[in-house]
């Protein structure tokens, strides 16, 4: 199989979702073509002013952590929200999906990848898109985002001239790019599940393949809607989305592919690995019973020999011969050559 390699053992991990903070943080990008400010809020009240203040500019407001049910309330009261849209935004497993609302869309997307314990972590992602306004909702800072943020205070590919959704695509489109290193550890730890099942395939190696497989069940559930998803907004008649975004989405639809085909390699080879453990296993023990049965065979006329003789009549002649011991103890031995030449011969030894 194509498949890089590390020489860093990888342990196998359980998929988690990610802790909750107790408190919300927003983080506010506020931009225009010239200039760009960054601020921090930890209440709604702050939040609205500010976003009241500055109506001019264009907003992406990040929020972490999904506990304070009053900002929440207060936040979908502003923005008008039903309390379904909300439920969906502070779900944790929601299932990727796009929503046409009265004035924003709602996209809902999995970021999904390997913590610095080798943690697979599964968190979900909101994003509002406002005609001037951005909003993500998402579980925790470690995110994949910070590289469009730099783009985003750099100006790079235009950032600050284009509307909200092409910076939320842009966010999507990190969130797919983002699963590629988590598909490279698992690349590896099926390399290294390989070379174990040559070496020493036992019962651990089983476990560990079985683990893999239902990892890779998660990941084929959870990221094959991710298509879903930008294939909806690509045929997606909605003022938001511009002829010109089409191209970078269907970028994004790419690597959608190309991750759910990866996965589904993925999958085959784990169930392929689990075939070759069986079947070494198999191996061993047809080598096993083939030994056992060698030697059982090699001792079934000695064992005759040695019965006939052990009936100890006083009739049987050789019992009284002054060497019968040596002759019988020397053809049995050789009898026992015999077989073992002839085992060789047919290639059974």
């Amino acid at each position: 199989m194509s498949i890089r390699r590390r020489k860093k053992h990888l342990r196998n991990s359980d998929i988690t979702t990610p802790v909750m903070p107790s408190s919300v943080s927003i983080r506010v990008f506020s931009y225009n073509i010239t200039q760009i400010f960054e601020n921090t809020f930890t209440d709604f009240a702050s939040l609205k002013n500010y976003l009241q203040k500055e109506k001019d500019l264009e907003h992406w407001i990040d929020v972490v952590g999904k506990s304070d049910r009053k900002f929440f309330s207060e936040f979908a009261q502003y923005f008008k929200l039903h309390e379904l849209v909300l439920e969906d935004i502070l779900g944790l497993d929601q299932r990727s999906k796009v929503d046409e609302l009265e004035d924003c869309l709602l996209i809902i997307s999995r970021m999904i990848y390997f913590d610095r314990a080798e943690q697979l972590i599964n968190e979900q992602v909101s994003f509002l898109v406002y005609p001037k306004i951005l909003i993500t909702v998402q579980d925790e800072w470690d995110d994949c985002f910070e590289k469009t943020r730099e783009m985003l205070r750099k100006n790079r590919m235009n950032v600050r001239q284009e509307a909200s959704f092409y910076l939320a695509q842009l966010l999507l489109g990190g969130i797919i790019d983002h699963y590629f290193p988590m598909l490279d550890v698992i690349a590896d730890r099926l390399d290294l599940l390989e070379e174990d099942l040559i070496q020493n395939p036992d019962k651990e190696t089983s476990n560990r393949i079985q683990e893999l497989k239902r990892t890779l069940i998660f990941l084929r559930k959870y990221i094959r809607p991710e298509r879903d998803v930008v294939n909806h907004l690509l045929n997606l008649n909605h003022p938001l989305i511009r002829e010109q975004n089409k191209m970078y989405l269907r970028d994004i639809y790419d690597h959608c592919v190309q991750v759910n085909d990866t996965v589904d390699s993925y999958r085959e080879i784990a169930y392929s690995l689990m075939d070759v453990y069986l079947s070494s296993i198999g191996n061993r023990t047809n080598d096993v019973m083939k030994v056992l049965t060698v030697i059982s065979a090699i001792f079934i006329p000695l064992t005759f020999i040695a019965g006939v003789y052990g009936m100890n009549f006083d009739t049987m002649p050789e019992l009284h011969s002054e060497n019968g011991y040596f002759v019988i103890m020397g053809f049995m031995t050789l009898v026992g050559l015999f077989e073992v030449a002839y085992f060789r011969k047919k290639k059974w030894l």
